[in-house]
């Protein structure tokens, strides 16, 4: 097997590998959720999660800008919405001179979700570091460029 092929391989296992972590993480947003006192009973989707994640990092977003970010329709951010508003984790709010566009912020729980997923995240940004700390500084531009070109 070349070395070509090989990479090849490696690389399809690594994408299915990403693709099959929306539930790993699922699983992980669950624990996280159950060891938290005013969340535990909270049932939230890894989308309405990210969701909320969106409208944290930014205080506050209307639905194109969610809908651009996360990769969703805008039907999905209107409906995911709605049902984040009925469990009282976002707020919905129009704009006096612009009464189509709502701007999401979020609640006092929205923003203890909004923490706990940053948190969640950072704890696997931390293991993804370990990880790539084995490489030298040379290996390291070596797969900056290669995933610079991946995402182009």
């Amino acid at each position: 097997m070349s070395i070509i092929e090989e990479i090849i391989k490696k690389f399809e296992k690594l994408t299915y590998s990403i693709e099959n972590d929306g539930h790993s993480e699922e699983k992980l947003l669950r624990t996280e959720l159950n060891g938290h006192n005013v969340l535990k009973n909270t049932r939230i989707s890894l989308t309405e999660c990210h969701i909320i994640a969106c409208i944290g990092a930014n205080g506050s977003a209307n639905g194109t800008f969610i809908a651009k970010t996360l990769n969703i329709t805008k039907g999905s951010v209107s409906k995911t919405a709605a049902k984040l508003t009925e469990k009282n984790l976002i707020n919905t709010e129009r704009l006096p001179n612009n009464k189509k566009e709502i701007h999401y912020t979020l609640t006092r729980l929205g923003q203890e979700l909004y923490r706990l997923h940053e948190n969640m995240h950072g704890k696997a940004k931390d293991e993804f570091a370990l990880k790539l700390e084995k490489f030298t500084a040379g290996e390291l531009k070596t797969i900056r460029a290669f995933l610079d070109i991946i995402n182009k």
